[in-house]
């Protein structure tokens, strides 16, 4: 992946994680900081329609993996480009 198209995809998945940092954990942290999610909090969401969850890992290790999120999108990192633009900004985004 060139540069450009890496630091674009960077600062897309930090603008998706800072603008929904309030709704990804409960407590009470600075909207400028990246929100983790713990296993326990996504497991009890992973029925909540507002929760869109992104799997970007490389096509090759999406492939070999076992393990892999029930419900879980996969979207191509080199391709970011090609489909970022399709999901809404008012839903909240979980990347992995």
């Amino acid at each position: 992946m060139n540069t450009r198209r890496f630091m674009v995809w960077v600062i897309f998945c930090l603008i998706l994680l800072l603008g929904v940092s309030g709704c990804a954990t409960t407590s009470e942290k600075s909207s400028k900081t990246i929100q983790q999610m713990s296993k326990e909090e996504l497991k009890s969401r992973l029925e909540d329609p507002s929760l869109v969850i992104l799997d970007v890992r490389r096509p090759q290790d999406w492939k070999k993996s076992g393990r892999k999120i029930k419900g879980a999108i996969q979207e191509n990192p080199y391709k970011f480009d090609n489909w970022y633009a399709r999901y809404p900004k008012a839903r909240m985004f979980l990347l992995y």
